[in-house]
């Protein structure tokens, strides 16, 4: 049986974002976040997926984008939306 983990970040009235950012700064939550999604400490060879918005997206610095060892799954209204950064490794077009 597969397993699936889902980390939401919301706050208690499901808010998600404030003027483009977090709405708190939690760094141990942010290690955790890491952690997990990247599925250390187990060491096994599997790589996890991260879906985020495209303010989110943007909201991260491009130095650290995209997020290692991870699968980044970009959702934006904006179908000609181009998520390159510098050089374009991979551009995909879905409707």
């Amino acid at each position: 049986m597969s397993r699936a983990t889902l980390i939401v970040a919301a706050t208690t009235k499901n808010g998600i974002g404030q003027a483009g950012k977090l709405p708190w700064r939690l760094p141990q939550e942010m290690q955790y976040f890491a952690r997990v999604t990247t599925g250390e400490p187990d060491g096994k060879s599997k790589k996890n997926a991260v879906v985020m918005g495209r303010v989110t997206w943007e909201g991260i610095p491009r130095r650290r984008r995209p997020l290692p060892g991870r699968m980044n799954f970009v959702v934006s209204r904006q179908t000609d939306y181009d998520l390159c950064v510098g050089v374009c490794l991979v551009k995909n077009s879905f409707r």
